[in-house]
């Protein structure tokens, strides 16, 4: 769960587990900066071409689906890649 990651992460960080979630990806955010990483999929050579197979190969990780707090389907993860590009 990625509150309980917050508390690794950001330990200072409070709130309810939307908050400490929240909390999390901004310091994993604020690294990314810090520390030169490429932060969008188009910086690493990903096209709007590349997502339809994006989105099918995600949907054959069925261990990390399985423990995923939220269902995902291949539209929600076509549309997690494409906020990502």
């Amino acid at each position: 769960m990625y509150a309980e990651l917050a508390a690794i992460v950001v330990p200072d960080a409070t709130g309810s587990n939307d908050a400490l979630a929240e909390a999390l990806a901004v310091a994993m955010e604020q690294l990314a900066t810090r520390t030169g990483v490429e932060r969008t999929l188009r910086q690493v050579g990903i096209t709007a071409a590349d997502l339809d197979l994006l989105a099918d190969d995600a949907m054959l990780q069925t261990r990390l689906l399985g423990n995923n707090p939220r269902d995902v389907t291949r539209d929600d993860a076509r549309a997690i890649y494409a906020a990502a590009l």
